[in-house]
This record gives structure tokens, C-alpha cells and sequence, in this order.
């Protein structure tokens, strides 16, 4: 059987990219463990040793190259090229297989590695329990003792990281009482002041943390880490700043894709997971770049929130349900509203400096979507016409910050520019994008990796779709009022769009349901038809609006036939 495993390797010859030599992918890994034989394990990041070093003999057959920290920083400064086919080994949360399992394979296969450790894992004694994340505990055996560390550190072949002293745990982000991310969430206080952590708390904070955990892994290692992994893999601009004035320039995310110099301080990782076999892990690498295309619905908040939290979350409840149900990966989620319908937004669902916050509720709609539903959420926002607490229209200064509030108080993974139904339809001058590129700055600062959809009408003109798409947002929202699509008219304005590959992936067209009488079938059996016309001219990216937690279960299910997310999309 093991001489086949090995024919098998190096027969499997398919090339898996040809960047430049100054590109490299990242490979995230945890647990190691002798007992795994399949992907069913409940510790979906642990990975079996037998495929493990399947995929180290693979990477080794089909001469993909090793690199260490150290290699980086040289090509960062010019003092060497990476090698081709670049690849950084990573093990987070230092688990003691990575002294008995790792270790000795590093030798033999003569590979470095980044070993990513949690300080106050580490300090209890040996027979004591520690808590690992929120919710378990583990013994203190099941991690590295500092003289492993010690000894992997001084042979040259790894790189020990700091993965925070005390930042691998949620904390209390709501007034509803979720938990999230501690590197990236402002605490709420629920207990005293009931308000949320200023700035400079926050800051510190973490800044403290970090220094903690360098001072603890130069005293057992003699050396300070270069390197900061953010727990869970999340992190904003502000902390790699923290990052970098406690001595680690670099850091490790968990966000998809392959890296240049460029991104070295905030290095994207590919997570294995789920003990792949081999020929996944291949499939893998070979798609590393590509990406799931959108399928959205567009949800009113307003629909969701009551001043009874309890109905409220009924509500929320609801919504869920539906969504998980239709199988789509994105929703485009209200987050400010105009109460008095003026044509000026004057009420958000998040705190914020500028405008009446009618309630907390952005923060819980968004993080129930992204662990329960597993989705991607983008903040609906307008990209003008905001009314101030004193009803004063409000400048561009308010408007920024506005938008820092939001990132500041949300996970969010993107902004959808669009009106709301009391404004003026904004026209092509009102979507100014070195406008929408600040507005997208203020935010990227919290959610470096957020996507950027501008909504706009058909009717506008498109001849420089894929310039405005460069220098403004990642994706154009177009939006479809099905009343107009019953004479087929529409297939005029866009059909013609999808005739360039590259403008296609950029687009998303959105079908309006926001004027449809109760029980109009002509409209439904229109809805669906558009549908399938759009899917068979290339456009696969798709969005309806508006979506109710109490949807009619007849638009439910037509909408259900024709946007689910197929997953054979990119794969067999």
C-alpha cells in the first residue's frame, strides 16, 4: 500500500500555479493526532499524522519550496528572491504534537514552520486544566512545555509566534449577549455603565496583552516573536498597528487566498481542516484564489427589530431559518433607516456619534447570520443624505464617521451602497467614487477585508462598467424592479453587459419584489422566469429584495428553485 501511496504522488504532476517567485500561500494547521482516520472527528482542525505527511511528501514530489520567516523578511528587503512555489508552514495554539509528530518531520524533510502559542495556556502547571476558548477546558499536558519551545526555537527550524497572551476567547460585544472576537470587539459593559469600551480602552488593551505574551516567550526562549497570529484569525489595521509598536511587524490571518511581499503584515492562510485527503488538499491549492459567486437576498431591518427583545429575536429566529433553508451565501443587511420618511436617513442600528440609535440590533442580526447561517453580511448603507440629532443635513466629516461607527461596532464583511426607498434614486454623479473609496477607507480600517457593492439602475449608462468597478467598489448591484421585466425591455440594458467575462463576475443583478400585491401570481411566475434568463446569459451572481422573515411560502419557494447556491459550481 505505501509503495502505491508513493507512485501515486509522483505521477500527480499537474502544475498548481506559475506566479512570480516573490508570491507565496500560507497553510494554517493545529492538532496533530496518531487516532485520526477520517474527516468525522469532533475536532475538526486536528489533522491525522499519516496526512500530514502525505501532504509534506507531496509538496516535497512536486517541488513546491519551504520557506521561513526568515526567507521573508529577506525578499521583503530586497536581499533575495522567494523560491518559486513558495509555501509557509503554520501550527496554531502549540499543541505538544507539534514537539512529537512535527518536529521530527521538520527534520526529515529539512522544512521550517511558524509555531503560534497562547501565554496563559502555558503558565498553569502540568496536572492543572486550562481554559481553551469559551467554552472548554483542556489539560495543560495537551500543549508544549517551555523547554519544547525552547529547543524547537533554538534549532533553527522554527519560528515561535505569539498568538496573544490572553486573546483566544470571546467577549461580550452586545447588549444581547453575544460573544466575539476579544482582538477585534470593543467590551460591553452589560453590568455597570452599560456602554461599550472607548478607544483608548480598547487600545490598550490590547496593546497591553501583546507586550505581555513577547515579554513571556523572551524569557523562556531568549528571543522576542517577529511574528503575531491573530486568534481565530481576525484582526483589523488597528491592531496590526498594536502588533507593530510591540515588536511584531508581521502578522497571520485566516483569510483565504495566496500572498505577495506586499501583504506581509497581514499574511492570508489557507486553514486546513475536516483531515482532508490528499486529493483535496490538492484541489485546494489549486483553486486558492477562487471564490463562491454571490447569491443575496436584501433584508429590511426594520422588519426584524421590536422594542420587545424577546420578540425581536422571535423574529430574528424566523429569518434565520428561511435563509439557512435557501442555501445562499450573502445578505445585504438594513443597517440605518429614515423614520420620518424626509429622503434623509436619521436612525441607525448601531451606536454611533451622529444619529438616534432606535435600537442596538445590528450587531446581534449580524453575528446570529454569520455563526448560525454561516453567510457573509453586508452593511446596507446610503452613501449620502444623512440627518444629524440636531436635523441638520450632515457634512462629509459626519458622514465618515458614521461609517467608522459602523465598522467599529459590527463583524461585518462588506457595504452595500444604496438608497433607501424616501430617498431620490442617486444618479451617476451622486456615486462619486473617490467619495465611495473614502467611505470604503474609513471602514476598511476595522474590516480590512471587506467587498464593496454599489447599487444602481439599469438605466444608467454602463459604458465604463469595468473602470468604475476598479476605481470604486468591487461589484455593481443592479438593481430590477420585476414590474418592468414583463415586457421583456430589460434584456436591453443588461444582457449586453455579460458579454465580457471579467465585467460578469463583477456584477450582481437584483430582483424587486418591493411593489407586489398580496397573492400576484403574474409576478412570481415572472420572477422565476427572469431568473433562469439571467442564469442562461451568464449572470450568476443574483439578489432579490425585499426578504421578510414572514415571507409568502409561495415566493419562498420560487425564489428557493432559482437562487440556491449550487455547489457544483466549481467543483464536479
Amino acid at each position: 500500500m505505501f509503495r502505491i501511496i508513493i507512485l501515486f504522488l509522483f505521477l500527480w504532476t499537474k502544475p498548481l500555479f506559475a506566479e512570480s517567485n516573490n508570491s507565496f500561500i500560507a497553510l494554517c494547521y493545529h492538532d496533530i493526532r496518531n487516532d485520526l482516520t477520517d474527516n468525522l472527528d469532533s475536532d475538526q482542525f486536528a489533522i491525522g499524522t499519516d496526512a500530514l505527511i502525505a501532504q509534506f511528501s507531496w509538496l516535497k514530489a512536486h517541488n513546491y519550496h519551504v520557506i521561513s520567516i526568515d526567507d521573508l523578511i529577506k525578499a521583503m528587503k530586497g536581499e533575495k528572491n522567494l523560491p518559486e512555489k513558495a509555501i509557509l508552514l503554520s501550527f496554531d495554539d502549540g499543541y505538544a504534537s507539534v514537539y512529537k509528530i512535527l518536529f521530527p518531520l521538520l527534520k526529515a524533510y529539512d522544512y521550517s514552520a511558524v509555531i503560534a502559542v497562547v501565554g496563559t495556556w502555558l503558565e498553569p502547571k502540568m496536572n492543572t486544566m486550562v481554559h481553551y476558548g469559551d467554552r472548554y477546558l483542556k489539560p495543560r499536558s495537551d500543549f508544549l512545555s517551555w523547554q519544547q519551545i525552547k529547543e524547537m526555537s533554538d534549532s533553527g527550524l522554527v519560528e515561535i509566534a505569539s498568538h496573544s497572551y490572553n486573546l483566544h476567547h470571546g467577549i461580550l460585544a452586545n447588549p444581547q449577549g453575544n460573544v466575539e472576537p476579544a482582538a477585534v470587539t470593543r467590551a460591553y459593559n452589560n453590568k455597570e455603565s452599560q456602554t461599550y469600551s472607548s478607544d483608548q480602552q480598547y487600545r490598550q488593551r490590547i496593546l497591553s496583552d501583546l507586550q505581555r505574551n513577547s515579554a513571556l516567550i523572551k524569557k523562556h526562549t531568549g528571543k522576542r516573536p517577529r511574528v503575531m497570529v491573530w486568534p481565530y484569525g481576525e484582526y483589523s489595521y488597528e491592531t496590526i498597528e498594536i502588533s507593530a509598536k510591540a515588536g511584531m511587524p508581521l502578522t497571520l490571518t485566516l483569510r483565504d487566498g495566496s500572498n505577495k511581499l506586499s501583504d506581509s503584515r497581514e499574511i492570508r492562510r489557507v486553514l486546513i481542516e475536516a483531515n482532508p485527503k490528499l486529493k483535496d488538499f490538492v484541489y485546494t491549492l489549486e483553486h486558492i484564489n477562487k471564490s463562491e459567486p454571490i447569491r443575496a437576498v436584501r433584508v429590511p431591518i426594520e422588519t426584524l427589530y421590536n422594542a420587545d427583545a424577546n420578540r425581536a429575536n422571535a423574529n430574528l429566529g424566523h429569518l434565520i431559518d428561511k435563509i439557512k433553508a435557501l442555501k445562499i451565501n450573502t445578505v445585504f443587511l438594513q443597517a440605518v433607516a429614515d423614520r420620518d420618511g424626509d429622503g434623509l436617513i436619521d436612525t441607525a442600528y448601531f451606536p454611533n456619534r451622529h444619529l438616534k440609535m432606535v435600537g442596538d440590533f445590528l450587531n446581534r442580526v449580524e453575528w446570529q447570520l454569520e455563526t448560525r447561517a454561516q453567510l457573509n453580511v453586508y452593511a446596507w448603507m446610503p452613501s449620502h443624505s444623512f440627518s444629524l440629532l440636531n436635523k441638520k443635513p450632515a457634512n462629509k466629516a459626519a458622514i465618515l464617521q458614521i461609517y467608522q461607527d459602523l465598522a467599529k461596532s459590527t463583524q461585518i464583511d462588506g457595504i452595500l451602497f444604496a438608497d433607501y426607498p424616501s430617498q431620490t434614486k442617486a444618479t451617476e454623479s451622486d456615486s462619486d467614487p473617490a467619495w465611495l473609496k473614502q467611505l470604503s477607507t474609513q471602514v476598511k480600517y476595522y474590516r480590512p477585508e471587506i467587498k464593496t457593492a454599489l447599487a444602481v439602475s439599469p438605466t444608467i449608462s454602463f459604458n465604463t462598467i469595468e473602470d468604475s468597478i476598479n476605481t470604486c467598489c468591487d461589484y455593481r448591484l443592479i438593481e430590477l424592479a420585476l414590474t418592468t421585466t414583463t415586457d421583456g425591455s430589460w434584456k436591453n440594458l443588461i444582457m449586453p453587459l455579460f458579454n465580457s467575462s471579467q465585467a460578469s463576475k463583477k456584477l450582481i443583478v437584483e430582483l424587486s419584489m418591493e411593489n407586489k400585491q398580496r397573492n400576484d401570481r403574474f409576478l412570481e411566475q415572472n420572477m422565476k422566469m427572469t431568473y433562469l434568463q439571467l442564469m442562461q446569459s451568464k449572470a450568476i451572481q443574483l439578489s432579490y429584495y425585499p426578504f421578510n422573515w414572514n415571507i409568502d411560502s409561495q415566493d419562498f419557494n420560487i425564489l428557493k428553485s432559482t437562487i440556491s447556491l449550487r455547489k457544483t459550481l466549481f467543483r464536479p
